[in-house]
């Protein structure tokens, strides 16, 4: 009978669970489905998050690239015509230099290694031509374009190009027409050498591919890769993949995912097209492994989550687990986000980026160094704007103006007045949005100061060659006029008439010194350069100075460290610092001062003069090196240009500073020259701080 009971007891029980189980495993069911719907989607969107930010760091990395692609090439070429410029100006040199005389193979090597040549070519109209050394003489010959300029005559300067197929080596040449015949100076190249723009972004492209999570970068034309950050296995040719062809077409940037190599990657295309480099498509590969290690991750801990919410104890831990989850793709998305750093930490050109709202948001090293500002500082903070210090148009463009590109500007740095070239583009969103501008500065002061170098030392050759006609032509007449004079003080008895005499001889004799200062500017020195401490010079000229400055009430200081041994005319370089000395004293009032300092600067001698005087004009300063200029009530104004030939000679170089930094007025005037170091020097200055 109980067991009967027991029997039926326990089928009530059962009979009692099952709705209970019929209602449990639907509510089970529908979580565990929501709880994977919930996962997908929560997994799905994090990831095109991710892959978004991806794609517009692969873009900003793109555009980078680009610029920088472009800057390579605009400064290979800038620095190729001044090559040509200063090898067209050694060869006017050489042919005036050997007009006299009728040129023999022998002197060839003496005249082209001073000129730093690796060849030269002369031809006249009563000898053949000539060519230094033999095995370009053998390669001119099976050259029929450069033979048929030569023999034909050379119009007008021009550039020259031979190729050695045995040595696999080509000869640039630069060449000068004369009234004698011609000149040419040759350089050579190997033809595996590569060319200056490809080998600098080459070396840029490498460098930026090292970084974490680039892939790849690589140019490809239709004929195949160009060069690449890493050797790659041969790619899909240009017109087999659609893709590249649309992105072509369209010539805009455009995005995909790709596996290249076994590795997933997101990939940046956009036309590249460039006069000096093979047109094509430059392609940038960021890796998406990080990404999809962020969603492996995230998925399993979604998984372990619902997990513990079934067992209804896991509502808390799937919090945390969440958290962690989401710290791991914030670490993730931190070091996506600062891979843009890296690459504008290897830009040499200012980067300055602000939000839509004008708050800095990007300030890299070389904007630092350049403009002045501390990135610390500055970041999140609302860009400053001076009258020195234009905002480059940051604002203008943030709000939705138009691009501008290689704008110049003159601005005040901590360097002083330096002359950048800005461009200027929006930031835009993925999805189209505006967030601000980006303004990529670059510093183009040094490369204009010394295509000004150049320019001067050619106007200054071009007058040295006038100056030495015309003297030539006046010193006779000249002659006559103080014999004359002379004769009439001895023979004529009327008093006035010998005083008018008297002033008729010295003004000849002041105008005979104008006309040696014409013939020291037009005729470079035929002294031989000799041993010379420059140090010892400098002191003897200013033990002359200090006289003149005791007597005009100023003081004269110095800072000499010695010795500066090098190689020159001695008499040359006692005049050049006299008249930059001189100068100083004229310029300084009573009781000013003017400092004279000579140090050295690893290989080279740096002299500098500064005066507390009233400086030189903005508008006069470009023209102190020019024949004829002064501010002087006397003088002749040849002093600088004097001065300016005589320290080309020495192979240095003459900069003039009127305010020097950080003064209010006066004048510094900075003169450098190369110094002939033994190997006790060298480990000397290499010790030196």
């Amino acid at each position: 009978m109980m067991d009967s009971r027991s029997k039926i007891s326990s089928g009530r029980g059962q009979f009692r669970s099952r709705p209970v189980v019929a209602t449990v495993l639907p509510v089970v069911a529908l979580l565990i489905a929501v709880l994977l719907v919930w996962a997908w989607w929560g997994v799905r969107t994090v990831r095109q998050t991710l892959v978004a930010e991806t794609d517009r760091d692969a873009r900003a990395l793109l555009e980078s690239v680009m610029m920088a692609s472009q800057y390579s090439i605009t400064t290979a070429s800038l620095v190729d015509q001044l090559e040509q410029q200063a090898r067209l100006s050694q060869a006017r040199t050489l042919a005036a230099a050997i007009a006299a005389h009728s040129p023999r193979l022998a002197d060839l090597a003496g005249l082209a290694s001073p000129a730093d040549a690796d060849g030269m070519t002369v031809w006249t109209g009563r000898h053949s031509q000539l060519s230094y050394p033999p095995e370009l003489a053998s390669v001119l010959a099976s050259d029929s374009s450069v033979s048929r300029v030569i023999s034909e005559g050379m119009e007008e300067e021009s550039s020259l190009s031979a190729s050695d197929t045995v040595s696999q080596a080509r000869w640039i040449g630069a060449g000068v027409p004369t009234l004698w015949g011609g000149i040419i100076l040759w350089d050579r190249a190997s033809e595996t050498t590569p060319r200056p723009a490809l080998g600098g972004i080459g070396e840029l492209i490498q460098e930026i591919g090292q970084k974490t999570s680039i892939s790849y970068i690589l140019l490809q034309s239709p004929d195949g890769i160009v060069f690449a950050s890493r050797p790659l296995k041969p790619v899909l040719k240009l017109a087999a993949d659609s893709f590249l062809v649309t992105t072509l077409e369209a010539e805009s940037t455009a995005t995909r995912e790709l596996d290249f190599e076994g590795t997933h990657v997101l990939e940046a295309a956009a036309p590249f097209l460039s006069p000096d480099l093979p047109a094509g498509v430059l392609r940038v590969g960021m890796s998406l492994s990080a990404v999809a290690a962020a969603q492996s991750r995230l998925a399993l801990q979604f998984g372990v989550s619902a997990s513990l919410l079934l067992l209804l104890c896991g509502a808390f831990f799937a919090v945390l687990l969440t958290r962690r989850s989401l710290a791991d793709l914030g670490r993730t998305y931190h070091r996506v986000e600062t891979l843009t750093g890296h690459v504008l930490d290897s830009i040499d050109q200012a980067v300055v980026a602000v939000d839509k709202d004008g708050r800095v948001t990007i300030l890299n090293p070389a904007a630092e160094r350049l403009l002045g500002y501390d990135a610390t500082a500055s970041t999140e903070q609302p860009w400053e704007r001076s009258p020195d210090n234009p905002d480059f148009q940051l604002s203008r463009v943030s709000e939705g103006g138009t691009p501008v590109r290689d704008q110049e500007v003159r601005a005040k740095t901590p360097s002083g007045m330096r002359d950048l070239v800005y461009t200027t583009t929006p930031v835009v969103a993925a999805d189209g949005s505006g967030e601000g501008a980006v303004s990529i500065i670059r510093d183009e002061t040094d490369a204009r100061a010394l295509a000004e170098q150049v320019r001067r030392s050619e106007r200054l050759s071009e007058m040295g060659h006038l100056a030495a006609a015309v003297a030539h032509e006046v010193r006779n007449p000249l002659n006559a006029i103080a014999l004359a004079a002379q004769r009439l003080q001895r023979e004529v008895k009327d008093a006035g008439a010998v005083r008018l005499a008297g002033t008729l001889w010295d003004e000849s004799k002041r105008l005979n010194t104008i006309v040696d200062d014409f013939l020291s500017l037009a005729r470079p020195s035929t002294q031989p350069k000799t041993p010379v401490d420059l140090a010892a010079v400098v002191q003897s000229i200013i033990e002359m100075a200090r006289l003149e400055a005791e007597k005009a009430g100023m003081e004269l200081t110095s800072d000499l460290s010695g010795p500066h041994p090098m190689r020159g005319v001695a008499d040359e370089l006692r005049k050049a610092v006299w008249n930059i000395i001189v100068n100083a004293l004229v310029a300084t009032p009573t009781g000013g001062r003017v400092r004279v300092s000579l140090q050295r600067d690893h290989d080279r001698s740096r002299l500098q003069v500064s005066d507390t005087g009233p400086g030189i004009t903005p508008d006069d300063l470009p023209s102190v090196f020019q024949p004829w200029f002064t501010t002087k009530s006397h003088g002749t104004g040849l002093g600088l240009a004097i001065t300016h030939r005589i320290v080309i000679e020495h192979g240095g170089t003459i900069d003039i500073l009127s305010p020097p930094p950080g003064e209010a007025n006066g004048t510094l005037v900075t003169i450098s020259l190369p110094l002939e170091l033994t190997t006790q020097d060298t480990g000397q200055d290499a010790q030196s701080p």
